[in-house]
């Protein structure tokens, strides 16, 4: 199907540029109305999407999240969660703050976490285990993995 439709659109397009230059479509109001032809062809396809992207955010996306929670709340264990973190030249207070509200986050996490870190800083990383260890998530059994 989505072959065909490439090959349909091209010779569409193929087709309005040999009009456009035809000889009987040269005079300006031919090329007004291969200009036409092709806006109202564009803005077709962009109501087109609109309206699927009104669809699913109206119809299907809220049917699929509740089917999606109520099969997440009948689990007989709750979720592991996994949390990967990327730090790259930020500022320490930046830092500070994420990786705070994280390991919080993560103590909270019914079946247990992991926190992944990603950095290349070495004072990241005796930040970030300095907050970890002053943090719930130890207590709670957050691991932590630095890399």
């Amino acid at each position: 199907a989505r072959r065909g439709g490439h090959i349909l659109y091209l010779a569409v397009m193929i087709w309005l540029a040999v009009l456009a230059v035809s000889a009987e479509y040269r005079d300006l109001t031919g090329a007004l109305v291969v200009v036409g032809v092709i806006g109202a062809w564009r803005y077709g396809w962009v109501v087109t999407n609109f309206v699927r992207a009104a669809i699913y955010r109206k119809i299907a996306y809220p049917r699929l999240r509740a089917e999606a929670e109520r099969r997440y709340r009948t689990r007989p264990v709750a979720a592991h969660a996994w949390f990967l973190v990327t730090s790259y030249k930020i500022d320490p207070e930046v830092t500070l703050r994420v990786y705070r509200a994280l390991f919080v986050a993560a103590a909270r996490a019914g079946g247990g976490a992991t926190v992944v870190v990603s950095i290349v800083d070495p004072a990241d990383r005796a930040l970030i285990r300095g907050v970890y260890r002053s943090s719930p998530a130890p207590a709670a059994g957050v691991a932590l993995h630095i890399d």
